[in-house]
């Protein structure tokens, strides 16, 4: 675990129309969900322990944000700041902090968005005011409505990814792969026999080829969910390999369960197996589908 999106998204364009929509929509939902399942774990398996007296709180902080998403409550600094507070007390209960931002992603409320045809009308409606009162200036009030009618286009979830986005891949996530990289393979005890480095490279590359489609074929068999028609078998067994690409999480991952010299030779066989996905699972998408 996981899928480095960026890696797996930027191999995926540049096959260019070789790759359908439909399959780049696919590797983006599971990035995601991959990414997540990968914080639950780093959250119950690589914590500090249990402190009660902590999770407590932090229990009666999440069941709060709960009940604002209940009652509908889609103002977002509410969650944002009882979020920060969820961190600190997730932090101190011995569970890993970033369980914190899952709980905080799960408490924010969705709603349907607002019809753009009803929002075009308000606006035209505002605009007509303006025109026939040429003398009137756009005041607060004027300014604050346009504001409501853009933001109804959009669930509070997407304005909320919308401002951290320039945060996130400009400051978050440099600090993240440059604190937790720490590449170096000078000493490094490489060796395909150790169970540490054969079990990381085939995690990423059987886990995922094998483990991606036995879950797609379970999930349709159960009902849950429809794969795409267009994605036919190959093309899903491609995508799967790539999805074995691992960089920033994968590292993350390693860091907290191994130390030392272990640690320094698991980060190659990380970088390995990305290698050998990007291989394998271009290999096997290059070719065009037949009629």
């Amino acid at each position: 675990m996981s899928t480095d999106i960026a890696f797996t998204l930027g191999i995926l364009t540049l096959m260019g129309d070789r790759i359908l929509t439909s399959l780049n929509i696919f590797v983006s939902a599971l990035a995601i969900a991959d990414d997540l399942g990968a914080i639950v774990v780093i959250a119950l398996f690589y914590g500090a322990g249990l402190d009660t007296g902590a999770l407590l709180p932090a229990g009666a902080i999440f069941a709060a944000m709960l009940a604002l998403n209940a009652g509908r409550v889609y103002l977002r600094i509410p969650y944002m700041v009882l979020g920060a507070i969820l961190w600190f007390f997730v932090h101190e209960s011995g569970l890993h902090a970033t369980l914190a931002g899952v709980l905080t992603a799960a408490a924010i409320p969705s709603r349907r968005p607002a019809s753009l045809q009803a929002a075009a009308l308000q606006a035209r409606s505002l605009y007509r005011h303006q025109i026939t009162n040429p003398e009137a200036e756009a005041g607060p009030a004027t300014i604050s409505k346009l504001k409501q009618i853009v933001d109804r286009l959009g669930e509070p979830g997407f304005h909320l990814q919308h401002a951290l986005e320039t945060w996130s891949s400009f400051l978050i996530l440099p600090l993240f792969a440059f604190f937790n990289t720490g590449i170096s393979f000078r000493g490094a005890d490489f060796s395909l026999l150790r169970p540490e480095i054969s079990g990381t490279m085939l995690g990423l590359l059987l886990g995922k080829s094998l483990g991606i489609p036995l879950t797609v074929y379970v999930a349709q068999k159960l009902g849950i969910a429809r794969l795409s028609s267009e994605i036919s078998a190959r093309q899903l067994f491609g995508a799967s390999f790539l999805c074995g690409i691992g960089f920033t999480m994968s590292i993350f991952i390693a860091s907290e369960a191994f130390e030392g010299a272990t640690l320094q030779a698991v980060k190659p066989a990380i970088l390995g197996a990305s290698v050998l996905a990007v291989v394998l699972g271009t290999a096997v998408l290059w070719r065009r589908e037949i009629g």
